[in-house]
């Protein structure tokens, strides 16, 4: 769900509020920490409304250059959602459940 206030928009799910303007995410209003990356891959995820992001767009848009740093921005991200699984870069297969 989106929520306007002239140019600000702030996105929520769950119990959350990404409020990029601000680079800031909430957990029932309070201040989650999270460092610049995992934030920006979170909002790229958010952005993206459940449609998959491949791991492509995600190094281009978050990581530009930097190699070697995926694992513990998507670790940090997931872990600021409590859903530690919630952010893989594998696709579910036959022995891998979805959820």
């Amino acid at each position: 769900m989106d929520t306007n206030s002239g140019s600000k928009t702030s996105l929520a799910f769950r119990r959350f509020v990404l409020l990029p303007h601000r680079r800031e995410l909430l957990a029932d209003g309070k201040p989650v920490r999270l460092g610049a990356r995992a934030f920006d891959l979170l909002l790229a995820l958010v952005e993206a409304r459940a449609a998959l992001v491949s791991k492509d767009a995600l190094m281009a848009r978050v990581w530009h250059l930097l190699l070697g740093c995926f694992e513990p921005a998507t670790t940090a991200a997931s872990m600021a959602i409590g859903k530690p699984e919630a952010i893989d870069d594998a696709p579910p297969g036959p022995e891998r459940s979805g959820g």
